[in-house]
């Protein structure tokens, strides 16, 4: 299974995480966008508890934006 950037904000609202979708531009840097580092990695842990996926520390050392959080998903599914 393949997800976006939109199918991932509305599993991220859905599940109370608070993500306002109209404030997540998905190529745009997260840290950027208000998040610091904590919200990243809480972003990232809440990503794996919704998918039932492990992503690395390598991986999540290179997460900046929610297409490479996006990335990270799809390439745990294959």
């Amino acid at each position: 299974m393949m997800i976006t950037a939109e199918d991932l904000v509305i599993r991220l609202k859905a599940s109370g995480f608070g993500v306002r979708s109209e404030k997540i531009e998905p190529d745009k840097d997260l840290t950027e966008q208000g998040f610091d580092s904590l919200d990243v990695a809480s972003l990232i842990f809440q990503v794996e508890k919704l998918y039932g996926i492990k992503i690395t520390m390598n991986e999540a050392a290179k997460v900046r934006t929610l297409l490479d959080l996006v990335e990270c998903v799809n390439n745990s599914n294959k």
